[in-house]
């Protein structure tokens, strides 16, 4: 998956459908009991969402820019 989408504003609809094809990768390969860690600024992969609060962080907070090799391979990126 092509990772420059991380860069493009986070309202914009190029943004949103990238986000939604990588959580439709995250929560097929990683989910547990529907939730899966979510990579956003505040977050950094702690926690464990469902995937609606897990998008909303990302269109309001985005992704950790300082742990973005981080992320994708935690989601098998």
């Amino acid at each position: 998956m092509d990772k420059s989408w991380v860069k493009l504003r986070r309202m914009s609809s190029e943004y949103k459908e990238c986000l939604d094809a990588f959580l439709d990768h995250a929560f097929t390969t990683l989910s547990i009991d529907n939730k899966t860690s979510y990579p956003c600024a505040l977050s950094g992969n702690r926690f464990y969402q469902e995937r609606e609060t897990v998008r909303v962080h990302l269109l309001m907070k985005a992704m950790d820019g300082d742990n973005q090799k981080v992320i994708w391979v935690l989601h098998r990126e």
